[in-house]
């Protein structure tokens, strides 16, 4: 966690708060060449704890999340094997549904994203109200899930 701590993110947790998600049960996968770290993803399997949604999980479900490659690793395919060999590991824990949140303007998760086929759930625009949580309006459901739909607030935007 300690190598982790350094990687440079626009907000980063700390090496305390990394070890603190291990506490929790999270898991992190990392790739490493010549004995560091280049790429890592995280998994939760208790609840989807993203700041726009936050639902419980279901005993064959995980929560995906913070996946990162440094500079020098991207555009090779890393990000995407790891996370392939991280569903296997899960699969081996009955785990069998994944889910993961990408902002659209972040490309790079966005084409992530779509090498990995994952299948889109719904498009919606989120506000940051003052002293409240997000205000999140759905735009398009791409045939989201029943169970899914009840977990998550959303407001309809019909036009």
């Amino acid at each position: 966690m300690e190598e982790i701590a350094l990687f440079p993110r626009d907000s980063w947790s700390s090496e305390k708060e990394l070890l603190a998600r291990l506490s929790k049960g999270h898991k992190c996968y990392a790739a490493k060449y010549h004995n560091k770290i280049v790429a890592f993803t995280w998994c939760n399997f208790v609840n989807c704890h993203s700041i726009l949604y936050n639902f419980p999980l279901k005993e064959n479900e995980a929560y995906l999340y913070d996946a990162y490659t440094t500079e020098s690793f991207r555009g090779k395919g890393i990000a995407p094997y790891l996370r392939c060999k991280f569903y296997e590991a899960l699969h081996t824990m009955e785990r069998d549904v994944f889910y993961s949140i990408s902002l659209l303007f972040n490309k790079s998760a966005v084409r992530f994203k779509s090498k990995l086929d994952a299948r889109l759930l719904l498009l919606a625009i989120h506000f940051k109200r003052p002293k409240k949580n997000y205000l999140s309006l759905k735009i398009k459901d791409f045939a989201c899930p029943d169970h899914l739909r009840s977990r998550t607030k959303l407001i309809n935007l019909s036009f």
